[in-house]
Order: structure tokens, then C-alpha cells, then sequence
């Protein structure tokens, strides 16, 4: 699933509800065409008033990877442990890969207006902390997260981490 969003940066999220203390989110693996992807930025959680939580990193710039967010049913993530994301719309768990619109290059001076989140195809995610009472810390993993179009692939991310607090 490919979902465009107008990207306003790190303000935007801050400002559309409450959000946790800023953490990080790192990620390295590389695109289809061989070109590295090495990834830590700052992020911030925020919860809905359904319960879904989202963390989002992004970098605001002329980048080709923009960015990560993750997703997930704070009911069906309750406890530490190994999941795998789920496609379905507004599923257990998603993972999206942040980029910019088509048509914007890298050797572009000014960042673009708009970008596209990309539901990744797989991905194994750890969490070694979920938010309890008393703690609202967030932190974990993720391995083997591929993104395809059409069977192809578009890039790998062989190895990522997260940690921050969720409101």
C-alpha cells in the first residue's frame, strides 16, 4: 500500500496530537540499484485515541530515503517479543519507508512538498519494551524488511533499531 502525506517535518507531528519524548530510529540496508541506505534520526510516538501507536523518523532535506514509521496496535503489542507486519490496512503492525515523490533527485536543492509511505512487504520486528504503567518506553528491533512493487524489489533494510517514549 503507497500512501501520499503531506511531509511537513518533525513540527508536524509534534503538533498533531500528543507526542512522547523524542527517541531515534536507525536503519541500514540499501535500494534495489545497490545505493546504500544508512539511516538515525530522532523520532517521536504518539498515540491515537484508538490506542495506535506511531513512530515516526524522518529527515526534512534532499534525501532519497526520507525516512521510517512504525505502526501498531498498542492491544495486539502488549507484551515483548518477535512480530511480523502485517498488510492488511490498519493491521497488527506496519512498517512504512518514507521517500520523496517521484521525480524529485537527489541533486535537487529544495526538499519536496510531498513524500509517499510505502508499506514494506516483510518484516521480523522485536520489541524488548512496550509501554506499561510507570514506563512508557518503547525500544526494539527489526530484521529483513523488504519493500517490492510489482514483485520487484525496491530496496532492503537488513537491520534496524528504535527507542523512545510513546504519551
Amino acid at each position: 500500500m503507497v500512501r501520499a502525506v503531506l511531509f511537513l517535518g518533525l513540527a508536524a507531528v509534534a503538533s498533531a496530537g500528543c507526542t512522547g519524548d523524542a527517541g531515534f530510529m536507525a536503519a541500514r540496508g540499501s535500494w534495489a540499484d545497490g545505493a546504500l541506505i544508512q539511516f538515525r534520526q530522532r523520532a517521536q510516538a504518539r498515540r491515537s485515541a484508538t490506542g495506535r501507536v506511531d513512530i515516526r523518523a524522518v529527515i526534512v532535506g534532499t534525501h532519497r530515503f526520507m525516512g521510517i514509521r512504525l505502526s501498531y496496535d498498542a492491544a495486539r503489542v502488549a507484551a515483548p517479543g518477535t512480530y511480523t507486519v502485517d498488510p492488511l490496512p490498519e493491521g497488527g503492525i506496519e512498517l512504512y519507508c518514507i521517500r520523496p515523490e517521484d521525480g524529485f533527485k537527489d541533486s535537487d536543492v529544495a526538499p519536496p512538498a510531498l513524500s509517499i509511505e510505502a508499506e514494506v512487504n516483510f518484516a521480523s520486528i522485536t520489541f524488548d519494551a512496550v509501554p506499561i504503567p510507570g514506563d512508557s518506553r518503547v525500544a526494539g528491533y527489526f530484521r529483513d524488511v523488504r519493500l517490492e512493487r510489482a514483485g520487484a524489489p525496491v530496496l532492503t533494510l537488513s537491520e534496524g533499531t528504535f527507542e523512545t517514549t510513546v504519551p
